[in-house]
């Protein structure tokens, strides 16, 4: 008895079947890795950096308001312009 051959179709349809099914679970895979891993480690790094940048004690807020109302008080004392000084800056030299 001659070997079976399986039907031509078979034959053509396989690979590109083959190739399909492992596209996908490559695809699979990285979307896996992408959400449990790589996400993962830049939330880490994300939350290490916010540690090293927040205040780590509780702020004087009356000192603060203290400190910013004596900060404005001296940008508008200096901010004063005496018009009598300044001349106008399109005449001829």
């Amino acid at each position: 008895m001659p070997p079976h051959k399986p039907p031509l179709l078979i034959l053509r349809v396989a690979p590109i079947t083959y190739l399909c099914v492992v596209v996908i679970m490559v695809i699979i895979t990285l979307i896996f890795l992408y959400k449990n891993f790589y996400l993962t480690i830049a939330q880490v790094e994300t939350v290490a950096q916010l540690e090293r940048t927040v205040a780590r004690e509780r702020l004087n807020m009356n000192l603060w308001d203290t400190l910013l109302e004596e900060r404005l008080l001296k940008l508008t004392i200096h901010d004063t312009v005496n018009e009598s000084e300044s001349r106008d800056p399109f005449i001829p030299l």
